[in-house]
């Protein structure tokens, strides 16, 4: 099993938000030193709906998996592209 890299105590994060199928979000994203993702925070406007809890589960599950060893790729479907 690979160890967890932890981010330090105290680091800088990018919040934004987003809107998908009429839901808004708002995502904080924290870095490691070098650059790379380690940390996701996800939250839907309608606080402990549905929508809410899955977004919040899924960036616990994804923080995990990026200390853990995971890569961050963004997936992009044949519609996204140009």
């Amino acid at each position: 099993m690979t160890s967890r890299r932890r981010l330090a105590n105290r680091r800088a994060s990018t919040t934004f938000s987003f809107e998908v199928g009429g839901l808004a979000y708002v995502a904080t994203a924290s870095r490691y030193p070098d650059g790379a993702v380690g940390e996701i925070f996800l939250s839907n406007h309608k606080s402990n709906s549905t929508a809410d809890v899955n977004a919040r589960d899924a960036a616990i599950a994804c923080s995990l998996a990026l200390q853990f060893g995971a890569v961050a790729v963004a997936e992009r479907t044949k519609k996204d592209a140009p």
